[in-house]
């Protein structure tokens, strides 16, 4: 076991799409992009660049294997873990302080994998960082299911990009955020995401 403590950053990640140059990226926050997946996850990335530019000796892992909603399954395709390690090199995030994880595809299985590292890493703290209508169900499955109570134990907080960014460049980001929350379709995705949360209280959530 490594016996040096570690802050992880971890980044969850969303859906993904082509763009103009045919490089496979991160979903924006958009209307548009609700069609491609879960949206955001661009914000995903500059968000845990923001965070690790404030604590750099964090280890940032990017979660993702193939995915599960993405119709463009090509063998050609990287990873969504190699995709969110392109974007926050970019964003700033030294390679070499990038860990891979390619085994899940989703979020129980990315928090699965967490605990895998928590047994395989001597762990100081986690964050978690994903999107604003996605965090309260990433909260309530460290929560409520059993095969992951032991993160409970660690310094585990569950943040949105959507809070980093406005908090670190407001004039960019503020406007852009509150115009796609105030927006039909991603009433649709709070509202399922409540439904989870709610399941999860009741024992009653379904895995797929």
């Amino acid at each position: 076991m490594n016996t040096q403590s570690k802050k992880i950053i971890s980044v969850f990640p969303a859906g993904i799409k082509k763009n103009t140059k045919q490089h496979w990226v991160s979903t924006d926050l958009t209307e548009a992009d609700t069609t491609l997946g879960a949206p955001g996850g661009r914000l995903r990335s500059l968000a845990a660049a923001v965070l690790f530019a404030a604590e750099p000796e964090s280890l940032v892992v990017a979660h993702g294997d193939r995915g599960w909603e993405i119709d463009q399954d090509f063998a050609s395709r990287p990873s969504l873990a190699e995709i969110l390690k392109a974007e926050l090199v970019t964003a700033g995030v030294p390679a070499e302080k990038i860990l891979k994880e390619e085994k899940s595809n989703r979020t129980y299985e990315h928090l699965l994998e967490l605990v895998s590292l928590s047994k395989e890493m001597n762990i100081e703290s986690i964050t978690i960082v994903t999107n604003l209508y996605h965090s309260a169900r990433v909260a309530a499955m460290i929560e409520h299911i059993p095969d992951l109570q032991s993160l409970q134990h660690l310094p585990i907080t569950v943040v949105s990009a959507e809070d980093i960014l406005v908090e670190d460049s407001p004039d960019d980001w503020q406007e852009q955020i509150e115009q796609f929350y105030t927006s039909e379709a991603v009433e649709k995705i709070i509202e399922s995401e409540r439904t989870g949360v709610e399941n999860l209280r009741n024992g009653t959530y379904q895995f797929k």
